[in-house]
This record gives C-alpha cells, sequence and structure tokens, in this order.
C-alpha cells in the first residue's frame, strides 16, 4: 500500500510540475504577444523626436489609447516655429497636423474622423490628459 501511496504522489506532483510550466509558458507568450503587438511604435517616434530642429522650446510626446501619437514641438526659428501632430502607430502615419508656416498657422486632417479629437487636443496641450478625459489613456512618452 505505501509504494502504491508514494507512486501515486510522485505522479500526482509530475502532473502538477507539467500543469506549472504549461501555465507559467502561456503567460510568457502572452506577455511576449502583448508586447509584439504594440500599435504604437514609440522608438521610432522618440527617434524623429530626437533629431528634430527647432524644437528648443518644447518638445513633447504622447502615446494615446496605446494607437496613437501626438508630438507637440516648439522652438525659437524665424518659420515653422510649433507644430503639433496626430499619429497612427508609425512617424509615417501623420492623420492630423497644426503648424507655422511662412503663410501663416495652417490645420489639416487627412481623415474627418480624428478632427474633432484633434481639436480637443490642440486646446488643451496644457493638460495632462490633453482635454480628452477618462474615456482614453495618455502617457507622456520621455525620450
Amino acid at each position: 500500500m505505501r509504494i502504491r501511496t508514494k507512486r501515486a504522489w510522485r505522479v500526482g506532483a509530475a502532473w502538477v510540475a507539467l500543469l506549472l510550466a504549461v501555465v507559467l509558458v502561456a503567460a510568457g507568450v502572452v506577455a511576449c504577444s502583448s508586447e509584439q503587438q504594440r500599435k504604437v511604435d514609440v522608438a521610432a517616434f522618440k527617434k524623429m523626436a530626437r533629431g528634430a530642429e527647432c524644437a528648443d522650446i518644447r518638445n513633447r510626446l504622447y502615446v494615446i489609447d496605446e494607437e496613437f501619437v501626438l508630438w507637440d514641438r516648439a522652438g525659437n526659428c524665424p518659420d515653422a516655429a510649433y507644430s503639433v501632430a496626430l499619429y497612427g502607430g508609425a512617424p509615417d502615419q501623420e492623420l492630423c497636423v497644426h503648424h507655422d508656416s511662412i503663410a501663416g498657422p495652417v490645420k489639416v486632417c487627412r481623415d474627418v474622423a480624428y478632427e474633432a479629437m484633434f481639436e480637443t487636443i490642440t486646446g488643451n496641450l496644457d493638460k495632462a490628459d490633453l482635454g480628452l478625459g477618462t474615456e482614453h489613456m495618455v502617457e507622456a512618452a520621455m525620450f
């Protein structure tokens, strides 16, 4: 009887260890895949912002809902002294922009679906949530 009890305990312990290993591997895969599934290439935006000209007054990046990036920059330049741009997941996905030009201020949204959000943001650059409220997650991206 004792031999069977010890053997049953060893088999049970082996199954528990195997189950634990499967759970840990699955958790690791989920963590890796969620990182890989991130919708915004933050590193590319940081690189872009670091190399910006005319950004000696302000040079800030915000990640919004892990889907959009807002780049707000300003500097002491005779032309193009400021720019606020809303992007999709990569720097080549500019959705809306408000900037200075030799002809005066320019504000353009390539897709009307983002106009209201961009208007709210540009009117609330001084607020931590960019005026978007609790429905949105806004994080400053430090670089």
